[in-house]
């Protein structure tokens, strides 16, 4: 406790609501997870990254955010570009927004149930980071000319109501079981349990798919159009989507049902990560990143955890059945408590790594742009020093940052600052 109090009074401090760098020409505009949000908002105030990140918020969704005065400056855009659009709300839509920006595409932030903003339609420069808590590179990319640079380790656990009716000790297996199974939710088909998951454009929901081996689609619109579900391999159950689509086109709803990424009915209000005011019943379930559930009962940022705890899962058993031996519990994260039981133990699976992309023209001096990139090209070579410094290699400024990634909830990345080029 003394040393966390000593973080506390050494650090700045701020409570989740604040943009920040906004008007610095040299500043890079990050965009995306809203996993990462917090952290990043602390990062971009250190001495050593307050320019070279500006951070803008997730929430509150559908505002809107204007990057213009970031790097690469006026002076790097086309005059007909446009960087003001809706506030991207998820890991999908900011690295979206980061090939939008280094391809001159246009670029529309989701947001269906109230779109305010019809968005860029041409976003040339105006994204220099995506946030990401998922590690896949955004479709239509340029090959290798986006770095996907890790610096923190985050975990997923399931999140139910301290009142819930849900079991606080669950296995993998169960949970697999349970978001592929069929029936309406909350019934006993259902084990009695009303599985969520949060919307499709979220990093979150997209871990959550690949840890229970599940192929994710957007069966509800949260991310635009109505998705298909996958011709093979094992998707979302009933118990989740609501029922077959019934309905098509941008916004409008999925289900025979309640889908299980909205509150409120088929055009109800997607679910945004890590905000426990989703759970308002005793037999719903949701994952939730344990670093942001973690760092909201702390008191550092805004919390927004409801009535939400966190179950404890063990990873092992083939059945429903726990084994308490075996329980892994969701802390020991970020090195308090003993590993062996937390979720870096080595049994433990929900455990991700958390991600900057940037375009690879600002951190690799030695690489050409292609010719489908039209932003970010031709970086003065004082700039990409400054933007290695910034993000690669384990001495750079985000590396040795680990006392505001520990006072975050997260745990340093021992890859922390090693580039993958992609895709």
């Amino acid at each position: 406790m003394a040393a966390a109090a000593a973080m506390l009074a050494t650090l700045p401090l701020s409570p989740a609501q604040a943009d920040t760098n906004t008007t610095s020409a040299t500043a890079l505009a990050a965009i995306g997870s809203d996993t990462a949000d917090d952290v990043y908002e602390a990062l971009s105030v250190l001495p050593s990254l307050s320019g070279d990140i500006a951070n803008y918020k997730t929430v509150p969704i559908g505002r809107d955010i204007d990057t213009s005065a970031n790097y690469p400056g006026a002076g790097g855009r086309p005059a007909a570009a446009n960087c003001v659009t809706s506030g991207p709300r998820g890991s999908t839509e900011g690295k979206n927004g980061l090939r939008a920006s280094m391809q001159g595409e246009a670029y529309v932030p989701l947001d269906p149930v109230a779109p305010v903003n019809p968005g860029s339609t041409n976003y040339t420069g105006c994204a220099g980071i995506a946030r990401s808590s998922s590690s896949s590179f955004p479709g239509g990319t340029a090959a290798g000319s986006m770095a996907r640079i890790p610096f923190a380790v985050d975990a997923l656990a399931p999140a139910v109501l301290k009142n819930s009716t849900v079991p606080k000790k669950l296995t993998a297996t169960f949970l697999k079981d349970l978001y592929t199974r069929n029936g309406v939710a909350g019934s006993a088909a259902c084990f009695n349990i009303v599985p969520l998951v949060p919307s499709f454009s979220a990093g979150t929901r997209a871990f959550w798919a690949s840890a229970l081996g599940i192929s994710d689609y957007d069966f509800s619109g949260t991310g635009g159009t109505i998705g298909t579900p996958p011709a093979t391999g094992t998707t979302w159950g009933s118990c989740v989507t609501g029922g077959p689509a019934n309905s098509t086109g941008v916004g409008t709803g999925a289900g025979n049902g309640l889908p299980g990424d909205r509150k409120g009915g088929a055009n109800g209000t997607p679910i945004q990560e890590h905000q426990g005011s989703f759970l308002d019943a005793g037999n719903q379930i949701l994952p939730y990143s344990v670093a942001q559930w973690t760092v909201q009962g702390s008191g550092v940022v805004t919390d927004i955890r409801g009535g939400a705890v966190l179950a404890s899962v063990d990873f092992t058993s083939t059945t429903n059945t726990v084994t308490d031996a075996n329980v892994r519990h969701p802390f020991a994260l970020n090195g308090q408590g003993s590993a062996a039981v937390g979720y870096r133990g080595p049994t433990a699976n929900f455990t991700r790594q958390m991600f900057t992309f940037v375009p690879r023209t600002l951190v690799d001096a030695t690489f050409t742009a292609p010719a489908q990139q039209v932003a970010f090209t031709n970086v003065p070579a004082a700039d990409v020093a400054r933007f290695q410094q910034a993000f690669i290699g384990s001495t750079s400024d985000i590396c040795t940052s680990s006392a505001t990634i520990l006072l975050y909830g997260l745990a340093p990345d021992v890859a922390c600052g090693t580039a993958t080029f992609g895709p």
